[in-house]
């Protein structure tokens, strides 16, 4: 089960370990893309007021690319880079939450 705390601000990671390893308000996707159920629900859900794209650090373009699809459906969208060779379940919550987000 996924804790929504706080602003609402919500990272999409890859994985499974990558959400655990944030503890809360991360939801992972299991892809580099999100299908069109996982977008529909993500336009419905009402908890969420920003989304973070975290993934891996060797993704970041494909991160990139994502937020821009889903910038003109969502009421904003970011994404933060890891360094590279690291994802969230290497850094850990607290440093991801650390870093800079770029907002599109």
């Amino acid at each position: 089960t996924t804790k929504i705390q706080q602003p609402r601000r919500i990272y999409l990671v890859e994985g499974i370990l990558d959400c655990c390893r944030m503890s809360y308000n991360s939801v992972a996707c299991f892809s580099h893309s999100l299908s069109k159920r996982q977008r529909t629900l993500l336009m419905q859900e009402k908890l969420i007021d920003e989304l973070v794209i975290c993934w891996d650090g060797d993704s970041y373009e494909l991160a990139l690319k994502e937020a821009r699809q889903l910038a003109p459906i969502l009421k904003r969208v970011g994404v933060v880079r890891l360094p590279d060779e690291h994802d969230p379940d290497s850094l850990g919550g607290d440093a991801v939450r650390k870093l800079a987000v770029r907002w599109i």
